[in-house]
Parts: C-alpha cells; sequence; structure tokens
C-alpha cells in the first residue's frame, strides 16, 4: 500500500477521503498532528508520480491535494518547488490541470510573498505547458489580493512575459490579460492594447480591447457600442463552485483539439466565477 511509505502522522492523508468533501474548509489537516516538522513528508508525497498517475475514484491520488492543502495551511515556504514541479509536470494533464487552476492560486496565496519569484519565473519559461503557466499567473492574483502591497510586484511579473508577445501564443496572452484584469492593472493598459493591435491575443478567453478596457474601469459599457454587449447576465456563480471537478476516473476518448477546446472554456469559466465573486 502507497501509504505504508509513509511516516505518521503524513501517512494519514492517505485515509482522509476524497478531497471534494472539505472543499473549502482546510483546517482539518492541522488536527491530525502534522506541524512545520512534517513539511519534508509532505514535499516528498508531491513528488510521488505514482500518485498522479491513478485513475481509480478511491485513489490515493486525494492525498496529493490533501497534501499541498496542508502545506497551504502551514504556508510552507520550503515546499515552493515542489509546487512549482507539479505546475510544470501535470498543469496539462487530465484530471490535474482543473484541480491545480482552482487551488494553486489558494495554496500560493496563502504560502504569501515569497512565491513571487519563483511563479514570475515560471510564467516566462516558455518550457512549460500554456496551462501550467496561466495557473501560475493566476496564482500571482492571488498573492497580489492577500498583500495589496505586492500589487505591483505580481503586475510587472506578468508583464515581463505579455511584453513577449509575439512569442506567446494567443491563447496564453489572453490568460496574462485575464490575470492583469483581476489585478485591475490599468498600469498594464498600454501594454494590453499593444497586444490586441498586433492581433496577438485570442479574443475568445479575453474579450476584445472593447471589453478589457471596461474589465479595467477605463470605460463604462455605455461609452461602448451597444451591439458588443447585447447578452443580458445573470447572477455571479459562487467563486469556488468545483462543480465540474472530476473524481479520479476514466476520460473517454476525446481528441487533442477538442479536449484543448474544452480545457480552455472551463477555465476561463472559473476566471469568470473568481471575478465574479471579488466585484
Amino acid at each position: 500500500m502507497t501509504a505504508s511509505r509513509y511516516s505518521p502522522p503524513a501517512n494519514q492523508l492517505f485515509t482522509y477521503g476524497s478531497a471534494l468533501d472539505n472543499l473549502k474548509d482546510w483546517s482539518g489537516y492541522l488536527t491530525l498532528g502534522i506541524t512545520t516538522e512534517h513539511i519534508p513528508d509532505l514535499i516528498q508525497l508531491l513528488e510521488d508520480e505514482s500518485l498522479f498517475q491513478t485513475e481509480s475514484e478511491d485513489s490515493d491520488a486525494w492525498a496529493v491535494i490533501h497534501a499541498w492543502r496542508t502545506l497551504a495551511e502551514l504556508k510552507a515556504e520550503a515546499a515552493i518547488p515542489a509546487l512549482i514541479a507539479v505546475l510544470r509536470h501535470w498543469g496539462n494533464e487530465d484530471p490535474w490541470w482543473e484541480w491545480l487552476g482552482m487551488e494553486f492560486p489558494r495554496v500560493f496565496g496563502a504560502i504569501g510573498t515569497v512565491a513571487i519569484p519563483a511563479l514570475t519565473e515560471f510564467v516566462a519559461d516558455s518550457s512549460g505547458s500554456d496551462f501550467s503557466r496561466s495557473i501560475a499567473a493566476q496564482c500571482l492574483t492571488a498573492i497580489a489580493e492577500q498583500y495589496p502591497d505586492r500589487r505591483l510586484q505580481c503586475i510587472e511579473g506578468i508583464n515581463q512575459t505579455l511584453e513577449g508577445l509575439d512569442q506567446n501564443s494567443p491563447e496564453l496572452n489572453a490568460d496574462l490579460i485575464d490575470a492583469l484584469i483581476e489585478m485591475k492593472a490599468v498600469e498594464s493598459a498600454a501594454l494590453i492594447e499593444q497586444a490586441f493591435q498586433l492581433n496577438c491575443v485570442d479574443e475568445n478567453i479575453a474579450g476584445d480591447w472593447d471589453e478589457v478596457q471596461v474589465n479595467l474601469g477605463l470605460k463604462s459599457r455605455e461609452e461602448l457600442p451597444r451591439k458588443r454587449f447585447n447578452i443580458t447576465l445573470g447572477e455571479p456563480p459562487e467563486r469556488e463552485s468545483y462543480s465540474s471537478l472530476p473524481e479520479f476516473g476514466g476520460f473517454g476518448g476525446a481528441s487533442k483539439k477538442s479536449k484543448t477546446k474544452a480545457k480552455r472554456k472551463q477555465q476561463q469559466e472559473s476566471r469568470k466565477k473568481n471575478r465574479g465573486k471579488k466585484k
């Protein structure tokens, strides 16, 4: 059994149950007796690739999620390299990309500003997948939200990559712009406008330049042609609904292209949920 490779109390994460059962309240992990002295065991768990490759609903994979939540509760700065490695290796894989997208911003927000340099470096690293780099950008927005005095540093971290907009995919540029929108980064308006002028942005993700200006607070919707905004919007959904997060089971035979398209759509919806909750 995988749990036998780990010492108590970290091995209790293998019997903690489904990660779907405690989506919002992560405080219970520390009641297991896990303290900062057990951070190396939790990092070892994150580095166990066999746990990421399971497809069983009763899988040990839940322990991975419990581990990163526990590290967040411990504000474990030492775990930053391991967390970045998880993003790099699993941020584009089913079902991990969605779990990472929903939870890593909270994890890094809890760990705090010490993670900004590592996240900035990863966002800029072209060897990472667009999905992984987008999640890292969202982690920077979460830190900016938790630590307003470091907001400009987080914005600059994203700007550094967006400045190479012609080397990025239009999808990544749109994801970076979405992260800047969440931080109300009016300081980046000129750079964002340039990206649209050069047709380097996927407007299906971030909207067009007019809509971005509205979301940044630079213009009101009334100042724009009404025909652009003829959709009636309802109440924004709750932030961490997790309604679409999968259990660890089979994922059918969809093509890579259709899966990527579905991921982009779900990622966009997730960001909209987060933004709607903040307003």
